[in-house]
């Protein structure tokens, strides 16, 4: 692996890990929160935009990891295999910055870590 990407891992490894620690985990709710009126805010589309950025830069950390332990594979069919689904957590990722969905983003959040844990086994 090239050293500046490793650098470029831990970097935002480190930037994700710093984020988290200021909005932690429990701040990404499932039901929806509540407005100041004391209504309840439509699920779609209204969720924090800072606990939204940091989900996603969460997401992006461990989407990297994968590509990183992808890359230390030296079976080429199987490398091409994990590399098109990679590219299909990339497309579900993108669409969540278009619109942002808990259930897709848990969804997607619980796939990358699934294929990075059977490919750590």
């Amino acid at each position: 692996m090239n050293p500046k990407n490793t650098v470029n891992l831990r970097l935002r490894s480190l930037l994700a890990a710093c984020a988290l620690a200021a909005f932690p985990a429990a701040a990404l709710r499932a039901e929806p929160p509540a407005n100041p009126a004391g209504d309840p805010v439509s699920p779609a589309g209204d969720h924090p935009q800072a606990e939204v950025k940091v989900a996603l830069t969460r997401l992006d950390v461990d989407l990297d990891l994968l590509a990183a332990k992808i890359e230390t594979i030296t079976d080429a069919v199987r490398k091409e295999e994990l590399t098109k689904r990679l590219l299909a957590f990339r497309e579900r990722r993108a669409a969540l910055d278009e619109r942002f969905d808990q259930a897709r983003y848990e969804a997607l959040a619980a796939d990358v870590k699934a294929e990075r844990d059977q490919l750590s086994e």
